[in-house]
């Protein structure tokens, strides 16, 4: 064979990964569609830095030219609908190595190679995504992928990490903020995000109820805390649809659901809105084991028993409800994804829900995955209370549950309902400080979830700093462990009473605010939304407040009580104007300067209003705020 010349620089390609792209193998779940030829050997084993479970360990001899690795596939692909192939790679051993690719169909043993291109990866000791293209190769049906590691003439033998090889889809969008997955990574934007998050869980009422959809959904709370999140870098707020389930869905007295109000859809559209508005991601969580308990804040604890115990209920729980809401939001990107139920594990377990079947509790969250993957492509899972049910680590822990072990595995809820669409996207187990099961900051995905091979959100976890029963850790360092340890994101907990000793929103702050200060790539991976805070200005009433920059020849006042009025003197067509109600971050007005002197009329605005009035030119920026009467 003809000796590999490798002269380019690998072109890391921005890519969004989607759950539409084909993953190939990740040496988790697909651990048997591989083998090497030649002198090339690959051995699995866990990654160095434990955050993707396990991964393949490729040595490759001195000078190669033609040995390597393959991978098969179950099905054939056709290779116009995909446009490259992606790996992650990693090598300690500092330097310069490529790729020679070819796609093969063993059955009619047509292959296509591309021995041109030689795409470099060059090594500096963390991973990588590599994305080898695919327009130079001609099209056919192939059901194997092959790779040649090579390197520069006299180069010593070497050897790398290798894991999440995919088929990258024609049709991802990579200008998209709806959330995909690939591999056990969350992606937006076509980059990587770590959900930086927290639990609302409902609205504030004064008598307690968790139920507000439909009820007496207060707009303007939720604006208060949607900015809340903004000014601390929160990107996720888990939030409750059903709460106590006094008000949604719509039942119709003996267990069947009829829908829901016309009021519940008006308030969680504003909702959905809000999070769009303010570009904060939401996770709507449906069900919480509340709703099967019998107390005051669960009026129709009965019915909703009999959806859990009856698959027919269950099913028209889904037509009638469930599906109509995903379907109406398929297309809301700030709608990160959906958790069915929070911690359904009481239902088996606690006498006061009803000790209720297992095999009827998974088998509802089974219908309902089933019901939500066949209607969106939002990722969908179910927050679990202790890890123990969550992972097959913990299978031999039937002291502290009959049913210890992964009850959200593929296999498990396949079992309870025979479906290919009965699956989980990700998980997301709570952790509390009375679990003596490992931590999330203290245990790897891979060594807590399964090997780690689906992305995982912790979905609760106190919202303070956690010393006691053994336990030493502040909520900041336990979120940079989070994502260290491989999980994708953290939402630590708070009601909005903040008195239940589970967590407070100061408790929280700091680490979210930490975590953005390390790595706000991650918090924001298209950039932060520019707006007004009110912690950026100190205000006096009535009059013009403090300028973010002094700027000569710009110009910014209010003239008879009503006209805002912008006076710029040099370079006014490169010159924007934003106009902000900075108690809700809400944007009222974004325009280009057309003239030397702009004005705008206030009246329409309202009353008792404080404004933030921003101009930018170039490197310029003028801020002042307003009090409007």
């Amino acid at each position: 064979m003809r000796k590999l010349i490798f002269n380019l620089i690998l072109l890391l390609i921005a890519i969004t990964s989607s759950s539409q792209n084909k993953i190939v193998c990740n040496f988790n779940y697909l651990s048997s569609n591989f083998d090497t030829w030649g002198n090339v050997s690959i051995n699995v084993l866990t990654s160095t830095d434990g955050s993707l479970g396990k991964a393949g360990l490729v040595s490759v001899p001195a000078n190669n030219e033609g040995d390597g690795i393959y991978f098969n596939l179950n099905n054939t692909f056709t290779k116009s609908n995909y446009s490259g192939i992606k790996i992650r790679v990693k090598s300690a051993n500092i330097g310069t190595f490529s790729f020679v690719y070819k796609l093969e169909n063993t059955s009619t043993g047509t292959s296509v190679s591309d021995w041109e291109t030689y795409p470099k990866y060059n090594a500096n000791g963390q991973w990588q995504d590599v994305i080898l293209p695919l327009d130079r190769l001609s099209d056919g049906q192939f059901n194997r992928i092959s790779l040649v590691p090579g390197a520069y003439e006299s180069k010593p033998a070497f050897s790398f990490y290798i894991d999440e090889i995919a088929l990258v889809n024609k049709n991802v969008n990579s200008s998209s903020p709806t959330v995909t997955i690939s591999g056990n990574k969350f992606y937006a934007y076509g980059k990587q995000i770590f959900f930086n998050g927290i639990n609302t869980a409902w609205q504030w009422n004064n008598d307690y109820r968790l139920d507000f959809l439909g009820r007496n959904y207060n707009h303007q709370w939720w604006q208060e805390e949607f900015t809340r999140y903004e000014q601390n870098n929160i990107n996720l707020a888990r939030i409750w649809v059903h709460g106590g389930g006094n008000t949604s869905p719509s039942l119709n007295g003996d267990g069947m659901v009829t829908g829901a109000t016309s009021q519940f859809w008006t308030d969680m559209d504003k909702l959905v809105a809000l999070s769009r508005e303010r570009q904060i991601y939401i996770m709507p969580t449906f069900w919480s084991f509340d709703m099967v308990i019998n107390n005051y804040n669960a009026t129709r604890w009965s019915q909703f028993r009999q959806i859990i115990n009856d698959e027919n209920k269950t099913k028209w729980y889904c037509e009638y409800f469930l599906v109509p809401f995903v379907k109406r939001y398929n297309d809301e990107p700030y709608v990160m994804g959906y958790d069915i139920c929070n911690e359904i594990e009481h239902m088996w377990r606690d006498a006061n829900c009803g000790n209720l079947s297992r095999d009827n509790v998974m088998r509802f969250i089974a219908i309902c995955a089933s019901y939500i993957h066949k209607h969106t492509n939002k990722p969908v899972t179910s927050g679990s209370m202790w890890i123990i049910c969550n992972s097959n680590k913990y299978n031999s822990w039937t002291w502290a549950d009959t049913y210890a072990g992964n009850n959200y595995s593929e296999a498990s809820l396949r079992a309870r309902y025979n479906d290919l669409d009965a699956f989980l996207d990700f998980y997301s187990p709570h952790w509390y400080q009375w679990q003596s099961s490992g931590a999330f900051f203290n245990k790897t995905i891979g060594e807590w979830m399964d090997d780690g091979y689906k992305a995982v959100v912790i979905g609760e976890t106190p919202g303070y700093n956690v010393n006691e029963s053994g336990w030493n850790m502040t909520l900041a360092n336990a979120y940079l462990n989070a994502y260290w340890n491989g999980y994708s994101g953290v939402c630590a907990w708070k009601s909005p009473w903040e008195n239940d000793g589970y967590g407070t929103f100061a408790g929280i702050t700091p680490a979210t605010n930490n975590f953005y200060q390390n790595y706000p790539q991650l918090v924001y991976p298209n950039g932060k939304r520019q707006t007004f805070m009110v912690s950026d200005y100190s205000l006096t009433d009535n009059l013009l407040v403090e300028s973010k920059k002094i700027v000569d020849d710009i110009e910014i006042t209010v003239v008879s009580g009503d006209i805002l009025k912008v006076n710029i003197k040099n370079e006014y067509k490169n010159a924007t104007m934003q106009i902000v109600d900075v108690s809700t971050s809400r944007i009222l007005s974004n325009q280009k300067i057309k003239n030397q002197s702009t004005e705008f009329n206030l009246n329409h605005l309202g009353s008792n209003k404080i404004i933030g009035v921003q101009v930018v030119r170039g490197n310029d920026i003028v801020s002042k705020k307003f009090f409007i009467k």
